[in-house]
């Protein structure tokens, strides 16, 4: 974990299901996981959930205010931390997916840990999921700092895939966020909300400059996205991409092109459906791409290893769950892109998301 400078980002392991962990603890996951504060959860966490519940304990009492928007919200230590700074008379308030399944999964879990007043369910018109993991903490009616990045406020989410907490002390950036936030709580429906995103988040011509900027979804147009292509096209030591659900058309366009220097990618699995798998089969193709795709060792894949087991935490994706790309890092103008959103389509038009560039 990095923590010098405004940015402090936080990796947990997302290794459940490898050789370390079943040595470490043997076919204990499972009953490990099920116990906060336990030796698993604190491996795997790797700081992350320390991270998070940290930074809703930083609002000290009357004065401080929390908002947030949240995909997946199930995690009783997370939500228990929320209860103990309302007690505290932290003014709370938190957006949630509240559409389908994900109402289904969200409203017991903060139903049973007596949290129904500081929620506000997100049902936008158009809207496919809102999909944003951010907190924002405000001093005063200041926002000071921003809780982001990959990380489903899950089980699954901080112990079981691979998964980033990013914490941005910024006021500006936390401003812009709050700002968001507002026009989220008041649960606008797609089109009104893409409109206002491309108002008050723009990519403009520039998409590597210096500084943090943010660019909100849902948009209008995949203007962000084609930008997000323009600077890997651009690249000129190295790109670096996660990809939890396959690569979008137009990342594989300039993966297929040959380049002067690798690319790396490392990939949840390689995709569902004819498209998207042989999207993958053209990147692969391409002798300048490095490509891995999560897997673990089945008992008796190889004699003398140990048989690998997951969390069961997860039901879509397994290994991979960040959403970040790597431009030139040890260059000379080295860019990040990292936030909720998969560089993808459906991510862009038609969810809540946020990412940092």
């Amino acid at each position: 974990s990095r923590t010098e400078g405004p940015h402090h980002v936080f990796f947990n392991r997302g290794v459940a299901g490898s050789q370390e962990f079943e040595s470490r603890f043997g076919d204990s996951i499972k009953k490990g996981l099920e116990t906060p504060g336990s030796p698993e959860r604190e491996w795997l966490s790797r700081g992350l959930e320390e991270a998070l519940v940290g930074f809703v304990g930083e609002a000290e009492g009357e004065g401080w205010s929390i908002r947030g928007a949240l995909y997946e919200f199930t995690y009783p230590e997370a939500m228990k931390a929320l209860g103990e700074a309302r007690s505290r008379g932290v003014d709370i308030k938190i957006t949630f997916d509240a559409k389908g399944d994900m109402y289904d999964e969200n409203w017991p879990a903060i139903v049973k840990a007596r949290i129904k007043s500081l929620v506000i369910p997100r049902k936008g018109v158009g809207i496919a999921i809102s999909h944003n993991k951010f907190l924002i903490l405000l001093k005063g009616q200041t926002p000071v700092a921003v809780w982001t990045g990959s990380t489903n406020v899950t089980l699954g989410g901080i112990f079981g895939q691979s998964n980033v907490g990013h914490l941005v002390r910024d006021p500006a950036v936390a401003a812009t966020y709050f700002e968001y936030w507002q026009k989220i709580s008041e649960n606008p429906s797609r089109k009104e909300l893409a409109a206002w995103n491309e108002d008050h988040s723009p990519v403009g011509p520039e998409h590597r400059r210096d500084g943090t900027r943010v660019i909100f979804s849902p948009r209008g147009s995949l203007e962000a996205l084609d930008a997000y292509e323009k600077a890997m096209d651009e690249a000129m030591r190295g790109v670096f991409l996660t990809a939890a659900f396959g690569v979008s058309k137009e990342l594989t366009e300039v993966l297929v092109k040959k380049k002067p220097y690798l690319r790396y990618l490392l990939m949840d699995n390689r995709g569902h459906g004819k498209s998207m798998l042989s999207r993958t089969a053209a990147i692969e193709k391409n002798p300048m791409n490095l490509l891995a795709v999560g897997d673990h060792f089945r008992e008796g894949d190889l004699a003398n290893w140990h048989a690998e087991n997951l969390t069961g935490l997860n039901v879509h994706v397994q290994y991979v769950h960040t959403k970040i790309m790597l431009i030139d890092p040890l260059g000379d103008n080295p860019t990040v892109v990292t936030g909720s959103a998969n560089f993808s389509e459906p991510s862009t038009l038609k969810n809540d998301e946020n990412m940092l560039v």
